[in-house]
């Protein structure tokens, strides 16, 4: 976001170069001005935080922020200003056109990021972009629970609270409670939650913090625990205050890194529109023969389990006859894989027009919408079905940590050679070791997968 405002900052610039001027001209004094709008306006966007989409911050810091940024980098272009002509004679520049520039530049970032601000409220209040998560704590905890739960566009959701206290259980009707360290666990596991706010003293016995230190790891949900010596009345404060370090210590086995999350993230959309449009030709050749040959839909829709257990339909080209699934109960003798996933060779329900799509992996294209919408990435483990996913053992399940993908490791690592355990075990790697640049490396071989052609 800082890097987009700074982006936006000298292209108003150039616009105005431009404006006042009949031809672009680039002088050194150009030059210079640009290179000091990227270091000024990165250094104190990022120092007011304003990278950030503001969930609790009023107007009156947000609008601080901008004006000192600006009339920091402001004062300092005046200076140069009248260095230049004082010493050079230059007047390429006046203070009139800085001064067009630096107000534009204030009204223009100021209204997109409450634009944006309001834009993500919207969402968080419908329910995207949101957050699971639990709150275990004692009577203590009651107005932090409060603050999450009179604020719906902060983007979390409350599924349950850890408690003993009758207290808490009497101030949060509707809220489903959990009384002991097993049901607590058992709905982790269960249940899609993303993170768990451990608010009671790290020495609490009825819901031991080790053991759910130890289970938060194996399954890949964050657990924010609460430093001890917290002084009193601090839930008066700004939430944003209580969310942030030093009140919490925060527990993640896999990828932390928000900044490389986030420009995969943005790849994947990019990427995937692109893609899409570009190969909407072959989208309608491929169902035209898909309908073609038994008069079927042309798309399988089917009901997959995604990130930390949130559950979404699955979009592919249909590759078998329509009643399939009718089919499968008959053929479930006849599976050749070793683990909950359903694979044979030579499997009868797939039609022609379909042996094709999934030896070349064409059959997954519909899978570019999922990642549009937010459900898929294109790269990362597969998603399961439900059925396999209650199969798991509890380590697999922090293969459901990451957003599925389209391709993984085990589609360009042997893929139907591995047993299920080697496709577990390259999920959990990928998981542990994941990078942007091996994400661009799996895009690459998934490429030369397709052209080898050897899918089922």
């Amino acid at each position: 976001m800082i890097i987009l405002q700074i982006v936006v900052t000298v292209i108003i610039f150039i616009f105005f170069q431009t404006h006042f001027r009949d031809s672009i001209h680039y002088t050194l004094t150009s030059i210079v001005f640009i290179v000091e709008i990227i270091v000024v306006w990165g250094y104190f966007l990022n120092k007011f935080k304003l990278g950030t989409v503001f969930r609790m911050t009023k107007l009156y810091p947000l609008i601080r922020g901008y004006f000192v940024t600006i009339g920091s980098g402001g004062i300092l272009m005046f200076l140069e200003l009248l260095f230049l002509q004082y010493i050079f004679k230059n007047n390429q520049y006046s203070f009139q056109d800085i001064t067009y520039f630096l107000v534009t530049d204030l009204v223009f970032l100021i209204v997109f990021k409450y634009y944006l601000y309001f834009t993500m409220r919207r969402m968080r209040r419908q329910g995207k972009n949101s957050r699971n998560i639990i709150i275990a704590g004692d009577v203590d905890t009651i107005p932090f629970i409060k603050s999450f739960r009179e604020s719906g566009d902060w983007g979390y959701n409350l599924k349950a609270i850890a408690t003993n206290s009758t207290l808490v259980m009497d101030d949060n009707p509707g809220v489903r409670m959990i009384t002991d360290q097993k049901s607590l666990h058992d709905y982790l596991i269960e249940k899609s939650v993303d993170d768990i706010f451990y608010c009671f003293h790290v020495g609490n016995k009825d819901f031991d913090v080790d053991k759910l230190i130890k289970l938060a790891n194996e399954i890949g949900i964050s657990l924010h625990i609460k430093q001890e010596d917290i002084i009193d009345g601090i839930y008066r404060k700004n939430l944003n205050a209580v969310l942030e370090q030093p009140m919490f210590i925060t527990h993640k086995k896999g990828p932390t890194d928000y900044f490389l999350l986030k420009v995969k993230e943005i790849f994947d959309i990019v990427f995937s529109l692109l893609l899409v449009s570009f190969l909407s030709p072959l989208f309608l050749l491929l169902g035209l023969l898909i309908y073609k040959e038994d008069k079927g839909p042309v798309f399988f829709k089917q009901q997959r389990i995604g990130l930390n257990g949130r559950r979404f339909m699955c979009y592919k080209f249909r590759t078998m006859v329509v009643n399939a699934e009718d089919l499968l109960k008959d053929l479930e003798d006849q599976n050749e894989s070793d683990g909950p996933t359903f694979k044979i060779e030579n499997d009868p329900r797939i039609t022609k027009i379909g042996r094709f799509l999934r030896k070349t992996s064409l059959d997954e294209l519909p899978q570019f919408i999922n990642v549009i919408k937010g459900e898929m990435s294109i790269v990362g483990p597969r998603p399961p079905l439900l059925s396999e996913v209650k199969q798991y053992e509890r380590v697999q399940l922090r293969r459901l940590s990451m957003k599925p993908g389209i391709s993984c490791l085990w589609q360009v690592s042997g893929r139907n050679k591995l047993s299920f355990k080697q496709w577990m075990e390259l999920d959990l790697k990928y998981i542990d070791n994941w990078s942007f640049w091996m994400d661009i490396k799996i895009i690459f071989k998934t490429i030369g997968v397709i052209f080898k052609a050897d899918g089922k």
